[in-house]
C-alpha cells in the first residue's frame, strides 16, 4: 500500500532540520529564474523546429541573433552550437517548452549557467530552459563607504585633514618599465596625495596594488604620511588646482592643453562608435562630422555624490610637504590659457619652469632653457590628430636643426614623395644637403607655417614617447613589450616644433596612475568592507566560539592585492605568469617595504573570515583579467554547497521521495538563480570585479561626478557595471570555497547558514534540537584529507565488530542524521518477522561485500537498501537505492574535489575540473564496481545486466591502465552500453556508510581510496580522452544542421548531418551518440590518447558529399 508523500513545513521541527521553504508544486525552471527588472523579451519559434544549444551560453539579441562575446562576431543561431537539442513546439494551450531527446550529458543544469532565462509577460508561455539566454542586470557602482559621503565630508579650513600617498619603485626604475630614459624623470623629488576629511582605515598602510607597466610590474604602497590642518587660502589653491587636474586628466582629446588651439584639433583616436556624428544634406551628399566626447564636460564638481571624496594635491618629497608654488604655477597656466587667442602673435620670450610646472600656457620648448630640458613633456606638432601621444626629454641632442640627416630619413621623405622607385626622377637633394629642418618642413605640412620662426641652431630633443598606462590593470600588460628596449620608442625632434605640457614628465606619469590607484584602492576597502561586515554578520553565531577567540579587534587589516608574481602559478600561464623584469623589481624592494609587506601577511584576522586579500580571488571574475580568479574556488565552493544542500534535502524528505523530488528540492536551494538572487539581497553585486578596468570609460576623478545636463545616465560604464547572474553565483560559489579553503568547513557551513541554505542556528528552537549535532558533525579532525597519491595506510579487510579501531572510529564520528531526525525517515525498519528473516538471510550474503569495500555496517538495513535496484522484488520490502545514490554523489563529489584542490595546487581550474570529471564519472564508477566483484551482489532483475559486466570485463583484460580502460569504455557507452546501475550502486554504497557511519567524513573518503585510489593516481598522471570534447576542440566550426530517426530511411538509426570546413557529413548510429563519435573518426579525431591502436576502432557508417 502507497503511502502518501508528507512535504515538510517551512518551520524547524524537533524530528527534522529546517530548510527555506519550497513549493509543493515547483514552477518549472523558467518560472524559478524570472526576474521583474529585465526588458528583454526573446522570440519564441512557433512550430518545432531543432534548437542548438551553445556551451559558451551566448546572449541574444533582439532580432534573434547570438553574440559570441568571445571572438566578438555575431552569427547565426543555427550555426554555434557543437551540440544538438531538440525542443516540442509550443501549441496554443501549452504553457512551457519540454526538451525531448537530451541525453545524460547535454541537459542543460541549473547549475551550468544555461537555464537562465527571462520570463514571458503574464499570460504567455513560457520559456524553455532550453531556450535559455544569459541574462543580465546593470547595478550601480557603489564605493566603499570609508571613501565617500556621509563618512567623508569636504574639507573645512581649520580642521584636521589626513593625507595619504602611493609610494613607488626609484624613478630610475620605473623608467625603464616605461621604456623612457631615466633622464626623463628627474622632477622625482615632487609627488601628488589624497587629502581626506577622515581616516580610511585605523592600519596606517592601507594596500599594496600592482601597476602593470610597458616592461613589467612596479608594486605601489598606499599608505597615511601626515595629519595637519588647512587655511582658507591653502584650501583654495589646493581646490583649484584639483579641477584643473581633473581636466588634464580626463579630457586628453583637447589638444589645447600643449599649446596646439589654432585648428581645435582633436584626437581622433579617442572617438568612440557612440559619439554623435552630425549629417547635413547638401548637393543631395550626406557630410558627416564627428563629434569628439568632452569628458570633463560631462562631470561636475559634487563632492557629496562623487564616489570618492577627496582631493588631489602637489607635494615635495621625502617630508610630504604641500607643494603649493606647484599649483600656483599651474593656476597661473591655467589663467594664461584662459587668455590666449589664436590671433595673438606667439611670443619666443625665455620661460623658466616651477617646481616642475609650466606657468604659462602656448610655450615651445626652445624656450626653456636647454638646462631644464630634461624631464619636460612635450607634444610635437606634426603628430597627426590620431596619434595621442605625449612625449618626454631626456636632453638637448648635439645635434641642431641645420645638421644634415642620416640615409635612413632621406628614404622616408622618398617613400612619402612616392620618388622611393628606381626609375622615378630623384627631386629629392642628397643627405648631406638636407638638414633636419629641411626634413621636417617638407614632411610636415604642420611645420612649414613655422618655419619663419624655427631657429636651426638649437639643438634637436632626445625624446621618448611616454604612454598613459591605460592598461595597467590587466594582468597581461606589458607581457609582449618585455624584451624591448628603450631605444626602440626614442626620436628626434625639433625644439621649436614641440609645444609643452604644463606637467614635468615624472608628474605626468605620476597622474595617469591616479586611476589605477584610485581603481585598485576601491577594491582593496571593498574587500575589506566585506570582511568587517560578514566577521560581525557571522561572529555570534558560530557554534561554540567567542569574541575573543574568533575576532580580530586590532582593525582593518592591510589588503595585499594578488599580482602576477605572488599570484598561484595555477592562476595564469607559464606565458602569462611573470617576467624577468617583475622579478629584478621585486629585489629592489627596500627593508622598510619588506618588513610591511611581512607583517600584513601575517596578520590574524581570525577563524570567522577570510583575510580581505583572500576574498579579492573569490570575488573576481576571469573576465576582468586580474592576477587571480574565482575558478578554482568556485569549484571547491560548489562541492560543498552540493554536499550541505543534499543533506539538507535528504534529513527533511520523507523516506519514500525518490531521486526525482530529491534532486528537485536540492536545485531550489543550490540553483544559479537562487545563488543570484540572493547576491542581490544582500546587495553584493557592489563586491563583483566582473570586467576589465579602462579608465577612459570607468574613471571619475576624485571629487566628481556624471553631470545632470548630459541626459539619462543610465547605462554609463562610469556609473553602472554589467553583470551577469551567472557570474553573481559563481562568486557566491567562490565565496563558500574560499570560507572552507581558509577558515575550514565550520564557518563556510555558518555562511551557508547566513545564505539561508543550511539550517540557521541562530534560530533558539534549532540551536536546541540540532545546533550541536550539526556543529559535531564539522569538526575539523574529521575532514576528508586525504592524498590520493600516496600509499593508502588503510588496511583492505573488514573491522571486526568491537575492536578498538572501529569503536574509535564511530565514538568520535558525530552523531548526525541518526538524531537529527526521526528513525523512521532515515533508517529502514524490519516491521515483520517475514522482513527479518529476509534481513538475516541477505546479512550473510553481504559479508563479502564489507570485507570487500573494507568495512563492517552497524546497520546491515543501510547496505542492503544500497544495493536493491528498482527491479528487484526487494524493493517493495527495502525500498531501492535512490536515496542513498543520491547522498553518495554529493559526499563522493565533495571529498574528491577538496582532496584534489589540496594537492594539485598547480592544477588551474580547467585541468582541476576535467580530472574531477574523469574521476566521478559513471563509467569510471562502474569499472570500479566490476573490478572490486562488487556487481555479484547487486539485487536486480534486469536481462541486459550480465552482458554490460561482461562487456567491462573484457574492455579491463584487454587494457593496461585505468586510463585506457576509461577510454574504451567511454566510446562503449556512447554506443549504447549502460553502466549506470553500476556507477549507481557505487554512490549508493558511498552514502550508506556515511550515514551509517554518522556522517564521518573521514571513514567515507578512505572508502573511496580503497576503493578508486588507484584510478585517481592513473587519471591524474595520463589524462583520460573524451573523444566527443576533443572533436569540438579540434574543429570548433563544426556546425550540426540536421538530426533525424526514420526507421525506413536508415533502418532504425539516428541520422546526424553536419558542415565542417564547408563540407557536408552525414554520420549513422544506434544512438545520437554513437552518430557523433562516427563523426568524430571521420575526422580523424584520436578516439584515445592512450595505447592508441586504430585496429581496435570499429569502423562506423559515414557519408560525405
Amino acid at each position: 500500500m502507497n503511502k502518501q508523500v508528507q512535504f515538510p513545513t517551512r518551520y524547524p521541527q524537533e524530528d527534522g532540520l529546517w530548510i527555506p521553504p519550497v513549493s509543493q508544486k515547483p514552477a518549472p525552471l523558467s518560472q524559478l529564474v524570472k526576474k521583474n527588472d529585465t526588458k528583454r523579451v526573446y522570440p519564441i519559434p512557433d512550430q518545432r523546429s531543432p534548437v542548438i544549444l551553445s556551451q559558451l551560453c551566448p546572449t541574444f539579441s533582439n532580432q534573434g541573433v547570438i553574440l559570441n562575446e568571445r571572438e566578438g562576431k555575431y552569427m547565426k543561431l543555427k550555426d554555434v552550437s557543437p551540440l544538438y537539442v531538440e525542443t516540442e513546439a509550443l501549441g496554443k494551450n501549452s504553457s512551457t517548452c519540454s526538451p525531448r531527446n537530451v541525453g545524460i550529458n547535454s541537459a542543460a543544469s541549473t547549475d551550468s549557467g544555461i537555464g537562465h532565462t527571462n520570463s514571458c509577460e503574464t499570460g504567455s508561455r513560457s520559456c524553455s530552459p532550453l531556450q535559455s539566454q544569459r541574462r543580465s542586470t546593470l547595478y550601480r557602482l557603489k564605493s566603499p563607504n570609508c571613501l565617500t559621503s556621509p563618512y567623508q565630508a569636504m574639507l573645512k579650513p581649520g580642521e584636521l585633514v589626513f593625507l595619504y600617498v602611493w609610494t613607488l619603485p626609484k624613478p630610475h626604475i620605473l623608467a625603464r618599465l616605461s621604456s623612457v630614459d631615466p633622464a626623463c624623470f628627474v622632477d622625482s623629488n615632487q609627488c601628488f596625495g589624497l587629502l581626506f576629511s577622515k581616516p580610511l582605515s585605523t592600519n596606517d598602510y592601507v594596500c599594496r596594488l600592482p601597476l602593470y607597466l610597458n616592461r613589467g610590474m612596479a608594486r605601489a604602497r598606499f599608505r597615511l604620511v601626515r595629519k595637519f590642518c588647512l587655511s582658507t587660502s591653502q584650501l583654495e589653491i589646493i581646490i583649484s588646482a584639483h579641477k584643473v587636474l581633473a581636466e588634464l586628466l580626463t579630457n586628453v582629446g583637447d589638444l589645447s592643453h600643449v599649446g596646439v588651439r589654432y585648428a581645435d584639433r582633436k584626437l581622433r583616436a579617442l572617438v568612440e562608435s557612440n559619439d554623435k556624428i552630425l549629417t547635413t544634406v547638401q548637393n543631395d551628399k550626406i557630410k558627416s562630422s564627428v563629434t569628439v566626447r568632452n569628458l570633463f564636460k560631462e562631470m561636475d564638481f559634487c563632492p557629496t555624490n562623487s564616489p570618492i571624496l577627496g582631493l588631489v594635491t602637489f607635494l615635495q618629497s621625502p617630508g610630504y610637504d604641500l607643494d603649493l608654488d606647484a599649483a600656483r604655477a599651474l593656476m597661473s597656466w591655467s589663467h594664461s590659457r584662459s587668455q590666449w587667442s589664436p590671433r595673438k602673435v606667439a611670443s619666443l620670450k625665455t620661460v623658466w619652469r616651477k617646481n616642475g610646472v609650466v606657468p604659462e600656457y602656448g610655450v615651445r620648448l626652445r624656450q626653456i632653457p636647454t638646462d631644464q630640458w630634461p624631464g619636460t613633456l612635450v607634444r610635437p606638432r606634426h603628430l597627426s590628430d590620431n596619434d595621442p601621444g605625449l612625449f618626454a626629454v631626456s636632453n638637448p641632442s648635439r645635434l641642431v636643426g641645420l645638421d644634415p640627416i642620416p640615409t635612413s630619413l632621406l628614404e622616408k621623405i622618398q617613400i612619402a614623395s612616392g620618388t622611393a622607385s628606381p626609375a622615378a626622377p630623384n627631386t629629392i637633394p642628397h643627405c648631406s644637403c638636407l638638414s633636419y629642418t629641411d626634413y621636417f618642413a617638407i614632411r610636415y605640412p604642420p611645420i612649414r607655417h613655422i618655419l619663419t620662426t624655427v631657429d636651426g641652431s638649437i639643438p634637436l630633443a632626445s625624446t621618448y614617447r611616454l604612454t598613459r598606462h591605460q592598461n595597467a590593470a590587466q594582468v597581461t600588460a606589458g607581457m609582449r613589450n618585455a624584451k624591448r628596449s628603450a631605444s626602440d620608442k626614442f626620436e628626434l625632434y625639433l625644439a621649436d616644433g614641440c609645444s609643452l605640457h604644463p606637467l614635468s614628465s615624472w608628474m605626468w606619469f605620476l597622474m595617469c596612475t591616479i586611476p589605477l590607484v584610485t581603481y585598485q584602492l576601491m577594491r582593496s576597502l571593498s574587500a575589506v568592507q566585506l570582511h568587517e561586515k560578514l566577521s560581525r554578520e557571522l561572529e555570534d553565531s558560530v557554534c561554540g566560539s567567542n569574541k575573543s577567540e574568533g575576532f580580530c579587534g586590532s582593525g582593518p587589516p592591510t589588503v595585499l592585492i594578488p599580482d602576477r608574481v605572488d599570484a598561484p602559478k595555477c592562476m595564469l600561464s607559464d606565458v602569462n605568469h611573470f617576467t624577468q623584469f617583475d622579478l629584478e623589481v621585486d629585489k629592489t624592494t627596500s627593508p622598510e617595504d619588506v618588513h610591511l609587506d611581512t607583517v600584513a601577511r601575517v596578520t590574524n584576522v581570525g577563524n570567522i573570515c577570510p583575510h580581505p586579500s583572500d576574498l579579492l580571488e573569490a570575488t573576481t571574475l576571469l573576465a576582468a583579467r586580474d592576477a587571480v580568479n574565482l575558478e578554482r574556488l568556485e569549484l571547491l565552493g560548489d562541492s560543498l554547497l552540493q554536499l550541505i544542500g543534499t543533506l539538507t534535502v535528504y534529513s527533511n524528505s520523507p523516506s519514500l521521495a525518490d531521486e526525482g523530488y530529491l534532486s528537485s528540492r536540492r536545485t531550489s536551494l543550490v540553483s544559479n538563480a537562487n545563488l543570484c538572487d540572493i547576491a542581490v539581497r544582500l546587495g553584493w553585486s557592489r563586491y563583483c570585479t566582473s570586467q576589465v578596468y579602462f579608465p577612459p570609460d570607468h574613471f571619475l576623478f576624485p571629487c566628481f561626478t556624471v553631470s545632470s545636463t548630459i541626459g539619462s545616465s543610465e547605462g554609463d560604464t562610469r556609473l553602472f557595471v554589467r553583470i551577469y547572474d551567472k557570474a553573481l553565483a559563481d562568486m557566491m560559489e567562490a565565496l563558500i570555497g574560499c570560507f572552507l579553503q581558509h577558515c575550514g568547513i565550520v564557518s563556510a557551513f555558518k555562511l551557508l547558514s547566513y545564505f539561508g541554505i543550511s539550517p540557521d542556528l541562530k534560530r533558539k528552537e534549532v540551536q536546541d534540537v540540532m545546533g550541536i549535532l550539526w556543529s559535531q558533525l564539522l569538526r575539523p579532525d574529521l575532514t576528508p584529507d586525504i592524498d590520493f597519491g600516496q600509499k593508502s595506510c588503510v588496511p583492505t579487510q573488514v573491522i571486526k565488530e568491537g575492536s578498538g579501531k572501529q569503536a574509535n572510529g564511530i565514538n568520535s564520528a558525530n552523531k548526525f542524521l541518526s538524531s537529527t531526525v526521526s528513525k523512521k525517515a532515515l533508517e529502514p525498519q524490519c516491521d515483520s518477522d517475514r522482513t527479518t528473516d529476509y534481513v538475516g538471510h541477505l546479512s550473510m550474503q553481504l559479508i563479502g561485500l564489507q570485507n570487500i569495500i573494507g568495512y563492517q555496517f552497524e546497520n546491515i538495513m543501510y547496505l542492503i537498501r544500497a544495493v536493491t535496484h528498482r527491479s528487484s522484488p526487494y524493493s517493495s520490502v527495502f525500498g531501492t537505492y535512490q536515496r542513498l545514490e543520491f547522498l553518495g554523489d554529493a559526499v563522493l563529489g565533495y571529498v574528491v574535489t577538496i582532496n584534489l584542490y589540496n594537492q594539485h595546487t598547480e592544477y588551474d581550474p580547467g585541468k582541476l575540473t576535467e580530472s574531477r570529471s574523469n574521476i566521478v564519472s559513471n563509467n569510471s564508477l562502474a569499472g570500479a564496481v566490476v573490478e572490486h566483484k562488487i556487481y555479484p551482489y547487486i539485487l536486480h532483475n534486469q536481462p541486459f545486466f550480465d552482458s554490460v559486466v561482461s562487456s567491462v570485463i573484457c574492455i579491463q583484460e584487454k587494457a593496461s591502465s585505468y586510463s585506457s580502460a576509461l577510454e574504451l569504455l567511454n566510446q562503449e557507452v556512447l554506443k549504447g552500453l549502460r553502466v549506470k546501475i553500476l556507477a549507481d550502486v557505487f554512490e549508493s554504497i558511498l552514502g550508506a556508510v556515511f550515514l551509517d557511519s554518522r556522517g564521518n567524513l573521514k571513514i567515507t573518503a578512505e572508502l573511496i581510496y580503497r576503493l578508486i585510489g588507484g584510478r585517481i593516481k592513473d587519471y591524474l598522471q595520463l589524462v583520460p580522452t573524451n573523444p566527443l570534447r576533443k572533436m569540438h576542440f579540434l574543429h570548433p566550426d563544426i556546425k550540426y544542421c540536421e538530426m533525424t530517426m526514420d526507421s525506413e530511411e536508415t533502418n532504425g538509426k539516428y541520422k546526424l548531418c553536419v558542415s565542417v570546413s564547408g563540407e557536408q557529413i552525414y554520420t549513422y548510429g544506434a544512438t545520437r551518440n554513437e552518430a557523433r563519435l562516427a563523426l568524430a573518426q571521420h575526422l580523424h579525431v584520436p578516439l584515445r590518447s592512450i595505447e592508441n591502436d586504430p585496429t581496435q576502432d570499429i569502423p562506423m557508417e559515414v557519408d560525405s558529399v
